[in-house]
């Protein structure tokens, strides 16, 4: 557990599989299940958790899953 702003977390922390795609979350690349695309884009996690992927970080995320492959 860490007690800490996300942004902070980012600022401190990199690590390649790690993509913030919510400003209330931040994810495991390797932990994706699936994306779910309707009204936007949620991405439902091998625990089966959806998390709901911000509208604005949708083109980055989309490049970062490319380009971590």
């Amino acid at each position: 557990m860490v007690s800490k702003p996300l942004n902070k977390l980012e600022e401190e922390y990199v690590f390649p599989f790690l993509f913030r795609v919510h400003k209330s979350h931040i994810i495991n690349i390797n932990k994706i299940a699936s994306l779910v695309k309707n009204d936007g884009v949620n991405i439902k996690m091998v625990n089966n958790e959806i998390i709901m992927l911000a509208k604005r970080r949708v083109n980055d995320f989309m490049s970062f899953l490319n380009n971590s492959n």
